[in-house]
């Protein structure tokens, strides 16, 4: 006997679903479990599989349409069996007419009709009404009101869809949330270093500080019960970290994440990151979280007013990090400094108590050293970054593109690394276009997700760390392709450094001794770096040696580490 295939409740709360992709077409077989149509949920994309053998009689929902649990998606029996005995034997299958003229349809039918600019009374009914929608939109057969408004001037009309139309919805409630941001500002120096130090981004200490301020502000990692008018507040931290998507703002979520180190939080940050432009997450992946953190890095700007991810009743969000005036021992200087911002629900935190919370995360992101000795910032395990295994999923080998470059004449190199890298700008971004060398990654559209994979990929290519400032600080395709030669020729770094001995001069240290020499460890000194070098390595491009370390060569050695020269970042 058929039967009506209807959408799943797939978990997580999650209410409607659209059309992506048919995995089968009417008259097809399929057996129980394959996959059978895909849908797009409001943040990650499922596949739905047979509830049970049989031959697919007719495909209901439409490619593109969005329909509701509970809705139909196809009808599956047997050969000969008839296909509108079967939908009408199933409630939910359609709605018909009744005779007052009056057309009876599900809420979600009328309100996809009336975003389409579909008038439902002057349907053609011929089958299920939500593929007549569909249908009579695409026909362009719509409503007198939307008709008339259809005149001279109006582009287009883009329908929001998936993970869009799950952010406007929740930007939307998050405005009748009573909020307010309080901001402090930052002194990044220390941190600045200490990052490129262990090649990890910003991401990872902001939430390791979020985590320390929880222990005491425990009300800001809660969500708000507006049917109990309750805060509920919570042990465990399921941390949502904001990733901006072409077609909209994702929050996927690392759950139960306050044991992880920074090492595995910036592992965790960039796979989720992958995951969500790719449309992977899972349901709970996807939804959900106790707090959110936002850093938009150099794409973002000097500061702003980040919106709640409701219910949740805390935001913390990292922005532009930028050289400007600071006092430091009551003079006047030049450092790296962000605003912080902690958008709360007022609800469940009071001014004084916001304040507070905020005071503590700029404390530890403005005295790292302190934190990294006191276990607040927890590295993790650190390999030696003098010699580097590819990522998994790699597109090519280790050090590919370095051996290319090593086969060619010199005055060639350079156009060849330009090239190289506008191929992987291009495969980002989605484009053909011939790119201007002379204009900057922002200008070419590149954001600061994009400038982490680029430069992911760049590592992989060339078998060497490159530091997370890399695009910061070279800005053009043409300089970063120098800046990268320069690199290359330098000797290899040895393997016997790593960070976590390096690491270990700093403990124990005054706060500003600990940060005199992490500026020696991370720039070097002018003057040694005018010093031949006592080693026996030849150039990354070719092949490569290596020689035993001195804690005379040590600043030297780092910048060979961490692929940074000593004269940039100051």
């Amino acid at each position: 006997m058929g039967f009506v295939y209807v959408l799943p409740d797939l978990g997580e709360g999650i209410a409607e679903a659209e059309v992506v992709r048919w995995h089968v077409a009417e008259g097809d077989d399929v057996k129980e479990d394959d996959p059978l149509v895909e849908v797009l949920t409001a943040k990650a994309t499922v596949d739905a599989p047979s509830p049970r053998t049989g031959k697919v009689l007719k495909v209901v929902a439409l490619t593109g349409e969005t329909i509701q649990v509970g809705e139909p998606l196809a009808v599956i029996g047997e050969a000969g069996e008839d296909v509108e005995a079967i939908l009408q034997a199933n409630a939910k299958a359609s709605s018909r007419r009744p005779a007052g003229g009056a057309i009876q349809v599900l809420p979600s039918v009328r309100k996809l009709a009336a975003e389409l600019g579909v008038s439902l009374e002057a349907l053609q009914h011929s089958g299920p009404i939500t593929a007549d929608v569909v249908r009579a939109a695409a026909r362009g057969n719509l409503g007198a009101s939307v008709q008339g408004n259809l005149g001279v001037g109006v582009r287009a009309r883009r329908r929001l869809q998936g993970v869009g139309r799950a952010a406007a919805q929740n930007l939307s409630r998050a405005q009748l949330v009573p909020t307010v941001m309080v901001v402090e500002e930052a002194q990044l120096d220390a941190l600045f270093r200490l990052q490129q130090l262990l090649d990890i981004g910003y991401v990872p200490f902001l939430v390791q500080a979020a985590i320390a301020a929880f222990r005491e502000v425990p009300e800001a990692n809660a969500r708000f019960d507006e049917a109990k008018q309750e805060l509920v507040i919570y042990d465990q931290v399921d941390m949502a970290v904001a990733v901006h998507l072409d077609e909209g703002l994702a929050v996927p979520v690392m759950s139960d994440c306050a044991g992880l180190s920074l090492r595995e939080l910036a592992e965790k940050i960039r796979d989720l990151g992958e995951r969500a432009h790719a449309n992977a997450l899972s349901p709970s992946e996807s939804m959900g979280g106790t707090f959110t953190v936002s850093c938009p890095g150099d794409a973002g700007v000097l500061l702003a007013t980040p919106l709640l991810n409701v219910p949740q009743v805390g935001l913390l969000a990292l922005h532009r990090l930028s050289r400007r005036p600071i006092v430091v021992d009551g003079r006047l200087a030049v450092g790296w400094a962000a605003h912080v911002t902690f958008t709360h629900d007022h609800r469940a935190i009071n001014g004084m108590t916001a304040c507070h919370f905020l005071r503590r995360v700029v404390e530890l992101l403005s005295k790292p050293l302190q934190a990294l000795e006191a276990g607040i910032f927890r590295p993790g395990d650190l390999q030696s970054q003098a010699s580097r295994a590819p990522r998994p999923g790699a597109s090519e080998p280790s050090g590919a593109l370095a051996a290319e470059l090593g086969g060619l004449p010199e005055p060639r190199r350079r156009d060849h690394l330009v090239a190289a890298i506008e191929a992987r700008l291009r495969k980002q971004l989605n484009t053909n276009w011939t790119f201007d060398r002379s204009r900057t990654w922002s200008d070419l559209g590149l954001n600061s997700y994009g400038a982490v994979s680029l430069r992911s990929s760049l590592s992989d290519a060339l078998g060497c760390e490159l530091p997370p400032t890399l695009l910061y600080r070279h800005a053009t395709p043409v300089a970063l392709a120098e800046h990268l030669l320069g690199l290359l020729r330098r000797p290899a770094a040895p393997a016997t450094l790593t960070p976590v001995q390096l690491l270990q001069r700093l403990r124990g240290m005054q706060e500003q001794q600990a940060h005199a020499l992490l500026v020696e460890l991370t720039e070097g000194r002018a003057a040694r770096d005018a010093q031949p070098r006592q080693t026996k390595g030849e150039d990354l491009i070719g092949e490569a040696g290596g020689a035993a370390a001195s804690d005379v060569e040590i600043d030297a050695q780092l910048d060979d580490i961490l692929g940074a020269d000593s004269s940039a970042g100051a």
